[in-house]
């Protein structure tokens, strides 16, 4: 049995400067309880060990976000700036047992998080609108000022919609990317290179054909429509075990 209880809240405001821009502030407390598979799951996957962490402790972090909105007429801009501090910043590394590669979930002390995100779209018209998504981060062991794992520094989207008249039905399109990594511990994990992947979506509303009950909603996605080959840099690599980095995407080789 492992039990432990925190308090977390968080505080928040919004001032506006005049009727177009929006200046927003918050501060809070998170609390994070080791899961029972970080705790006490152990075996061989068939290339490394897994090591249980009974003595595993929980992880607490604070949390400030400074950001602005701009309302236009037509659009909307959103940018938020934080910075986030752990202690018991809990971390897969890389161990050894029977002589073989492992890994096992440890808290490593205090990490640093900190970035942006920012979104923005724009009406351009009744039917169509273009919207996107950048976000920046950067994460930090204080203790041994290495970089944190499975963190791209940077990603985002870019798409477009068009909605028919009536709002009957919706085709989009969409760019999902990320750079690859270039803040990484070369000891301990291969760094994972940057991609673009396309997808496409549509939605119909049924109930505005005289098919199912009010607000029946038919939606039909694709995701990596060109079925390009990438690996996301939140999935765990380890360079004890034989490997090499993720092939770089040539739709987007110009962000490796």
């Amino acid at each position: 049995n492992t039990k432990t209880s925190a308090l977390t809240g968080s505080i928040g405001s919004s001032y506006f400067v005049n009727d177009v821009v929006e200046l927003t502030g918050s501060y809070g407390t998170g609390f994070h309880m080791p899961w029972h598979s970080e705790m006490f799951s152990s075996g061989w996957n068939g290339s490394s060990y897994t090591i249980p962490n009974p003595e595993l402790k929980p992880e607490y972090s604070t949390t400030a976000e400074l950001g602005t909105r701009l309302h236009l007429n037509q659009a909307y801009i959103d940018f938020t700036a934080y910075r986030s501090m752990y202690r018991n910043f809990m971390e897969t590394v890389q161990s050894t047992y029977l002589g073989l590669p492992a890994t096992q979930t440890r808290n490593v002390g205090k990490a640093r998080v900190q970035g942006f995100e920012a979104s923005a779209k724009w009406q351009a018209n009744r039917h169509w609108n273009l919207h996107g998504s950048l976000a920046y981060v950067r994460g930090t062991n204080r203790l041994t000022d290495k970089p944190l794992a499975g963190l791209a520094p940077w990603s985002g989207s870019l798409g477009a919609q068009y909605v028919s008249p009536g709002d009957v039905w919706s085709l989009g399109g969409e760019v999902q990317f990320a750079k690859g990594q270039s803040r990484y511990n070369a000891k301990t994990e291969y760094p994972a290179g940057g991609y673009g992947v396309v997808n496409l979506y549509s939605q119909i509303q049924l109930d505005r054909l005289g098919w199912g009950s009010k607000n029946t909603q038919l939606a039909l996605g694709v995701t990596n429509l060109f079925d390009k080959q990438y690996r996301s840099a939140s999935t765990s690599s380890s360079t004890s075990a034989a490997g090499s980095p993720a092939p770089r995407i040539s739709a987007s080789s110009w962000w490796n």
